[in-house]
């Protein structure tokens, strides 16, 4: 993936969210709350776990700028697997609405903090913790890039239920 400017990030933020928000546009809540998508998880499953790593990013952003390690996820190591496991566990029973309101809200906190970098800072990759990577593909990877992933799952599983 090539660098990425801070007005193509913005862009992707948004244009991935809308794409994500058609996907699932005019399917039912008891379908979006009840039927299994990806394994057990439903399309609710999909956006809190979405959401909770897009959360992982805010916070990863917040203290890269203040130059301070993250204590969230991403500043530690950690099985992937196992954390979507123990968030899935965590947020299952959380109601459709506030999953939707949630998956809303993060995009904003994310949007704010894009919006505060410089195009410099971005492309940095000077924090031990960023593993060498620059911000932006962090950026990438646990927002917009992590939806257009489900999206493609979410697609293959409204074709198969066509079927």
């Amino acid at each position: 993936m090539p660098l990425m400017k801070k007005v193509e990030i913005l862009a992707a933020l948004k244009d991935e969210r809308e794409k994500f928000l058609q996907v699932i546009a005019g399917l039912p809540d008891e379908v979006l709350a009840t039927e299994p998508v990806l394994g057990e998880w439903t399309i609710k499953d999909l956006l809190s776990h979405l959401t909770v790593w897009e959360s992982e990013l805010v916070t990863l952003l917040a203290f890269t700028r203040l130059g301070k390690r993250p204590t969230n996820v991403q500043g530690l190591a950690g099985d992937t697997d196992e954390l979507n496991a123990k968030w899935y566990a965590e947020y299952k029973n959380r109601p459709l609405d506030r999953a939707l309101a949630d998956f809303h809200g993060v995009r904003k906190q994310t949007t704010r903090q894009v919006e505060s970098l410089t195009d410099k800072e971005l492309a940095e990759s000077k924090y031990p913790w960023l593993k060498g990577e620059p911000l932006w593909k962090w950026i990438a990877e646990d927002s917009f890039g992590h939806e257009a992933e489900h999206i493609e799952h979410i697609r293959a599983w409204l074709e198969q239920r066509k079927q």
